[in-house]
C-alpha cells in the first residue's frame, strides 16, 4: 500500500466532471505554489492518480483514509454514481463530515435537513446522505458556469475565485489571503526564473567569450608567427602566407577585439598590397601609361591584358600565342607596342580599338602565296560576319593596301624575329614608334596616321619608308628628351641621327668600331656616343656637328658607360680599364679624373652616379685602387665628389659594392648603398649619418627611389638553399620607407619578375612569376583596409 499523504481528494462523476476535476486538480496544486516545490497541495484523484489494481475499493479507501480534506464535484449524475456514493460513504465513516467541501457543478445544491437523528438512511442515498450530514446549512462552490469559462486555468478570474474557495480550508487562509499568497509567490518565481535565465545566459556568455577569446588568442598566435617570418629580411617568405596571416587577423577581429590583435594588424597592413591585378600567366613585361590610368600587361603564354589603375578592372585581354617580350605606351597613352617571340611588333589603339602587326617588308609574297592569304582571309571574314564576331588578331594580311582589312595592318616578314628593338618617342605632338630590325633597317611609325613616315635611304639617297643602315645590325639607340631626333649606332661603327621634323635630314658620325652606347644630355643639346676605341664623340643639336671629341689612355680605353650631369654639358665616362673621366662635351677636355690623396689615379671604379641636382658625383671602386695592394680588392671604397672634383665623404666597406642610388628630400641628400652580401645602408650625406642599415638574404641588385625620395625599392638576388650553384638566383623585391624608417617585403609567391613606381601617385609595383601584379601602399590599417576597400586607392604616396 503506498505511504503517499494526500492533502485533498477528489470525487467526482467521470462522464459529467471529468474536465472541471482535471481543471480543479491542476488549479490546486499551481495556486500559491513555493518556487522550490512542484505543487502547493498533494491532490488525489482517481484515473489519474490510481494504478491498475484490481483491489479498486481498498486502493480509494486508503487514498481516502490519507487525505485531510474531501473535495465533492456534485452534479445529479454524481448522487446517482454508485463509486461516488461509497467513497463520501466511506470519508463520512471516518468521521471528518467537517473536512467535506462541496463544489455544485450540475443542479441544485443539497439542501440541509432537519429530520431526527434516529431516521434511517440506506447507504445508495447519497443525497439523504449529505442532508442529514449536516446540522446547519453547509458551505458550498457554485461551479456551475465552469462549461462558459475559457480558459480553464488560474488566469481566468472566476475560475481562479472558485479554486482558491476550494482551497483555502486546506490552507487555513482566506480566499483573498491565498489569492495574495499566490500572485506573490508567482512573483518571487517570476523574478528568481529571470535571475536564473539571467545567470544562465550570462554563464553562457561567458563561456562563449571564453571561447572566442582563446580561439582568437590562438588565431593571432598563428598569425604572429608567420608576421615574425615575414618581417625577417633573410627568409623568403610567400605572398600566399602573408594573406593567410591577414585571414587569421580578420577571424580574430571578428572573435575579439583587443589592442593586441589590433597591433598585430597594424604591423602586417604594410605587408599587403594596396592593389592586385590578375594577369595569371607568369608576368614577363608591365607598362603604365604616363597619366597612370591604364595598366598593360604580358605573359609568358603570350597574352596580354589591359587594365583600369583606379577600380583594378580588366577592360581587355588579346592572345597572341608566343611570350611576350616587350610592352611600350606612346606618351599619350593611346597606343600600346607589343612585340613577342614569334612575329615582330602588334600595335592595339584604345580608342578605335584597331590591331596593326607590323613586320620588315624585305620580301614580297609570290602570287600564289598571296592569293592563298587572300582566300583564308575571306574564309575568316564570311565566318566572322556570320558569327557576328570580331576576325581573329592572329589573322595575318599582305601589304597590299586593297587587301587590308579596317582593323588591321600587317607587312610580311621573311624573318619573324626581325625586329629587335622597339622605342616610342617622348615627343606627345608626335607620337612615333623606331622600330630596328636585324638586318639593320631603321622605321618610324606614325601612330596618328598610321603609316610610316618617310626617310632617306643612305644606300643611294632615295627617299623610302626606311632607313637601310646597309645591313649593319643596329648595337644602341637613343631618343632626344624633345622626340625631335633619333639616333642609333651600328656594328659597323656609323651614327645616324635623324631628324623628325618633315625636312628629314640625317646626320652621319663615324667611329672605328661598333657603337656600343649613345646618351642624350639633359636638355637635348648634346649626344655622346662610345664605342670599345678610347673615343667618345658628341654632337651638338644647335649646330648639327660634331662638336668634340673625348680621349683616353690608349691602353684598355673602352668606355662602358655614359652619365650625363643633369643640368651641365658635362659628362661622366667609365673605362674598361676602371678610370673614370669627367669631360665638358663643348671642348673635350677631361675636367677631372678621381685619383687619391697622393695623386694615383684610381683605375678600378666600377660604379659611378650623379647626385639628382649634380653637386654630387659618387663613385664606388675596389680599395685596392687606393694603396695599391692585392690583399685589399675584396674590400669597397665609397667616394663623393664635387663637380670640380674635390672628394668631400668616404666611406670604407669590407666588402663588393653592388649598387648606388641618390635620393633627395628638401635641400638634403641620401645615398643608398647595397652590397653583394645583401647589406643596405642610407647614409644621409650631410650628416654622413646612417638613416638606416639592414641585411638582406641576398645580393643587392638594384635601388630605385620614387621621386620624393620617400620610398626606396630593392631587387635582391639570392639562390636556393639545397643547390645553390644550379638554379639561378631568385629576385625578391622589398621596399624601405624614410619616413616610418621601416623595411617590408614585396611579397610573391614565386620569384619576382620587375619593379617600378607609378608615375603619378608613386605606389611601388612589382610583378611577379605567379602572374600577379602588386602594388604596395603606406600601410593603411587592416581593419580599415578591410571595412573600406576602394579608400584604399586614395592613399598614396
Amino acid at each position: 500500500m503506498s505511504t503517499e499523504q494526500y492533502d485533498i481528494f477528489i470525487s467526482y462523476h467521470f462522464e459529467t466532471g471529468r474536465k472541471i476535476a482535471e481543471a480543479l486538480e491542476i488549479g490546486l496544486r499551481n495556486m500559491a505554489r513555493p518556487w522550490y516545490r512542484l505543487s502547493a497541495l498533494n491532490v488525489y484523484r482517481d484515473r489519474s492518480s490510481m494504478g491498475a489494481n484490481p483491489a479498486l475499493n481498498s486502493s480509494l479507501q486508503a487514498a481516502i483514509e490519507k487525505s485531510r480534506f474531501f473535495l465533492l464535484l456534485l452534479s445529479p449524475a454524481a448522487l446517482t454514481s454508485s463509486w461516488v456514493c461509497d467513497e463520501v460513504t466511506y470519508w463520512f465513516s471516518l468521521e471528518r463530515k467537517d473536512r467535506l467541501i462541496i463544489a455544485v457543478i450540475e443542479g441544485e445544491p443539497i439542501r440541509y435537513s432537519a429530520s431526527p437523528e434516529n431516521r434511517v438512511v440506506t447507504p445508495s442515498d447519497l443525497a439523504a446522505q449529505l442532508a442529514l450530514a449536516f446540522k446547519m446549512e453547509p458551505k458550498w462552490v457554485d461551479l456551475r458556469s465552469w462549461p462558459a469559462w475559457s480558459p480553464l486555468d488560474l488566469k481566468h478570474a472566476d475560475f481562479s475565485q472558485a479554486v482558491a474557495e476550494i482551497a483555502s480550508p486546506v490552507h487555513g487562509l482566506s480566499p483573498e489571503e491565498l489569492k495574495g499568497l499566490s500572485r506573490a509567490r508567482r512573483r518571487h518565481f517570476r523574478i528568481l526564473t529571470a535571475s536564473i535565465g539571467a545567470l544562465v545566459l550570462a554563464l553562457a556568455w561567458w563561456g562563449y567569450n571564453a571561447q572566442r577569446t582563446a580561439a582568437a588568442r590562438h588565431l593571432a598566435m598563428d598569425a604572429r608567427k608567420i608576421l615574425m617570418h615575414a618581417q625577417d629580411l633573410q627568409r623568403d617568405i610567400s605572398a600566399s602566407k602573408i594573406e593567410e596571416a591577414a585571414e587569421l587577423i580578420q577571424k580574430s577581429l571578428g572573435m575579439r577585439q583587443n589592442q593586441d590583435t589590433q597591433d598585430l594588424a597594424e604591423q602586417l597592413a604594410p605587408l599587403l598590397p594596396q592593389q592586385r591585378f590578375h594577369h595569371g600567366s607568369p608576368v614577363v613585361a608591365a607598362e603604365v601609361t604616363s597619366d597612370g590610368r591604364l595598366l598593360a600587361v604580358g605573359g609568358a603564354d603570350g597574352t596580354v591584358s589591359i587594365w583600369n589603375w583606379q577600380d583594378e578592372s580588366e577592360l581587355m585581354r588579346f592572345q597572341y600565342g608566343n611570350r611576350i617580350r616587350q610592352l611600350a605606351w606612346n606618351r599619350e597613352g593611346d597606343t600600346l607596342a607589343i612585340r613577342d617571340d614569334a612575329c615582330a611588333l602588334r600595335i592595339w589603339q584604345r580608342e578605335t580599338g584597331k590591331h596593326y602587326e607590323i613586320a620588315s617588308p624585305l620580301q614580297r609574297p609570290t602570287r600564289n602565296e598571296s592569293e592563298a592569304a587572300l582566300s583564308r582571309f575571306d574564309e575568316a571574314i564570311t565566318k566572322a560576319m556570320q558569327s557576328g564576331s570580331d576576325p581573329p588578331i592572329e589573322l595575318r594580311m599582305l601589304p597590299d593596301q586593297t587587301l587590308r582589312p579596317q582593323n588591321y595592318v600587317n607587312c610580311a616578314a621573311s624573318d619573324p624575329r626581325s625586329i629587335q628593338k622597339m622605342a616610342w618617342s617622348p615627343r606627345l605632338a608626335a607620337p612615333l614608334l623606331a622600330l630596328m630590325d636585324r638586318d639593320g633597317i631603321l622605321r618610324l611609325w606614325d601612330a596618328r596616321s598610321e603609316t610610316f613616315i618617310l626617310e632617306q635611304d643612305s644606300r643611294n639617297g632615295q627617299v623610302s619608308n626606311s632607313l637601310n643602315l646597309e645591313g649593319s645590325w643596329i648595337r644602341s639607340y637613343a631618343w632626344s628628351p624633345d622626340g625631335t631626333y633619333f639616333a642609333v649606332g651600328t656594328q659597323n661603327g656609323s651614327v645616324l641621327i635623324f631628324s623628325t621634323q618633315p625636312s628629314h635630314e640625317v646626320t652621319h658620325i663615324s667611329h672605328d668600331g661598333p657603337v656600343l652606347m649613345m646618351s642624350w644630355s639633359a636638355d637635348g643639346e648634346w649626344l655622346a656616343s662610345a664605342a670599345p676605341s678610347r673615343k667618345v664623340k658628341f654632337w651638338r643639336r644647335s649646330t648639327l656637328a660634331l662638336q668634340s671629341i673625348a680621349r683616353g689612355a690608349p691602353q684598355r680605353s673602352g668606355t662602358v658607360e655614359l652619365s650625363w650631369h643633369p643640368a651641365k654639358s658635362m659628362i661622366a665616362i667609365r673605362r674598361y680599364s676602371g678610370t673614370v673621366l669627367v669631360v665638358d662635351a663643348r671642348s673635350g677636355r677631361m675636367i677631372f679624373m678621381p685619383s687619391t690623396d697622393a695623386g694615383r689615379i684610381m683605375d678600378d671604379i666600377f660604379l659611378m652616379q650623379w647626385a639628382p641636382a649634380g653637386r654630387f658625383f659618387a663613385t664606388a671602386s675596389s680599395a685596392g685602387s687606393i694603396d695599391g695592394s692585392l690583399a685589399s680588392t675584396d674590400k669597397t671604397v665609397v667616394d663623393v665628389w664635387t663637380d670640380r672634383g674635390t672628394r668631400v665623404r668616404r666611406w670604407l666597406f669590407d666588402e663588393r659594392v653592388s649598387a648606388l642610388a641618390w635620393g633627395q628630400y628638401n635641400e638634403g641628400l641620401l645615398l643608398a648603398i647595397g652590397t653583394v652580401s645583401g647589406q643596405l645602408r642610407v647614409i644621409d650625406h650631410d650628416t654622413e649619418l646612417d638613416v638606416t642599415e639592414v641585411q638582406y638574404s641576398g645580393r643587392v641588385e638594384k635601388m630605385l627611389w620614387n621621386t620624393q625620395s620617400q620610398v626606396l625599392g630593392v631587387v635582391t638576388q639570392h639562390h636556393s638553399l639545397f643547390s645553390p650553384k644550379l638554379e639561378r638566383p631568385k629576385q625578391r623585391f622589398f621596399r624601405w620607407d624614410r619616413q616610418k624608417k621601416q623595411h617590408w617585403a614585396a611579397a610573391h609567391n614565386d620569384e619576382g619578375y620587375d619593379m617600378f613606381f607609378h608615375p603619378q601617385n608613386n605606389t611601388f609595383v612589382t610583378s611577379g612569376v605567379d602572374g600577379i601584379i602588386r602594388v604596395w601602399g603606406r600601410g593603411i590599417p587592416l581593419a580599415e583596409r578591410l571595412s573600406n576597400p576602394k579608400r584604399l586607392k586614395d592613399q598614396y604616396y
